[in-house]
C-alpha cells in the first residue's frame, strides 16, 4: 500500500496484506407495529389526511399516496433520510479562495499534503450558502452504496471545499467522529482512490485522506448536499 495516506488514524482496520477489512454488522429488520396493529395505522394515516387538508388539499390528494408509486416512493425516501440524518449545518463555501487558505482556516493540529490544489482542482468560483447533512447509516459500507443511497434520497456527496467550510464552521464535530467527504476523490500514482475527512487523535484534530475501495466503518458521518 502507498504510504501516502499515512498519518493519525481515528479508527484502525484490520485485514490481510494491504487489503484492510472491516467488520460487517447485519442488522435485523424490525416488524412493523403498524402493520400489525390496525388502530395505529388509522391513526397514523389520519395524521397525514389532516396535515394535507391543513395545506388546502383535498381526499384526492390523499388518495394519489395509493395509486401514484412514485410518490410513495418519494415519501419513504423522505422518512428515511431524516432517520439517518445526524445533523444539519449551514455553511457558507469560498470557491476563490485558495485552497491552502481554506485549510489554514480549520486550524487543524496535523493535514495531510497530498490535500492540495494539485490534487484537487478549483471547482466553481464566488461564494455559496449550503446546508451540510451528515448521513450516518449505522453500519459498514462500502464508496459505491454510501453514493448510490445518498443519490436515491435526493442527495449528493459533499466535496472537499464544502468539507474544509464545516470543519472552519464547526471544528469540534470530528471530535465526536470521522467525517468523509466522497465528492471529492483523488486518484494516487497507484490509481487508488484517495477522499478527504475530518478526524481525530486523542485531542487533535486533523485532515487527512482514506483509502475508499474497502468498507468505511458504521461510526463514519459522510457530508451531504441536497441536489438542487
Amino acid at each position: 500500500m502507498s504510504q501516502k495516506l499515512a498519518g493519525p488514524r481515528f479508527w484502525q482496520r484490520v485485514g490481510i496484506g494491504d487489503r484492510p477489512i472491516l467488520w460487517r454488522f447485519i442488522m435485523a429488520r424490525e416488524k412493523s407495529e403498524l402493520k400489525s396493529g390496525i388502530g395505529k395505522a388509522v391513526e397514523t394515516f389520519i395524521a397525514l389526511i389532516e396535515e394535507v387538508e391543513d395545506l388546502g388539499g383535498s381526499d384526492e390528494d390523499t388518495r394519489r399516496i395509493k395509486t401514484d408509486k412514485t410518490l410513495r416512493r418519494q415519501i419513504a425516501e423522505l422518512l428515511v433520510s431524516d432517520r439517518v440524518i445526524s445533523g444539519r449545518h449551514n455553511i457558507v463555501v469560498n470557491y476563490d479562495m485558495p485552497l491552502a487558505n481554506l485549510i489554514a482556516a480549520g486550524r487543524y493540529d496535523w493535514k495531510n499534503g497530498d490535500i492540495n490544489d494539485q490534487n484537487f482542482p478549483i471547482s466553481g468560483s464566488g461564494t455559496s450558502e449550503t446546508e451540510i447533512a451528515l448521513f450516518h447509516f449505522n453500519k459498514s459500507m462500502s464508496t459505491d452504496v454510501v453514493l448510490d443511497e445518498l443519490d436515491k434520497r435526493g442527495f449528493r456527496a459533499a466535496t472537499l471545499r464544502e468539507l474544509l467550510a464545516l470543519g472552519a464552521d464547526q471544528p469540534e464535530l470530528q471530535r465526536q467522529f470521522p467525517i468523509i467527504a466522497l465528492g471529492s476523490i483523488w486518484r494516487d500514482p497507484c490509481d487508488n482512490r484517495g477522499v478527504a475527512f475530518l478526524g481525530r487523535n486523542g485531542a487533535e484534530r486533523y485532515l487527512s485522506l482514506d483509502w475508499c475501495e474497502g468498507d468505511l466503518g458504521d461510526f463514519c458521518r459522510f457530508a451531504a448536499v441536497r441536489k438542487s
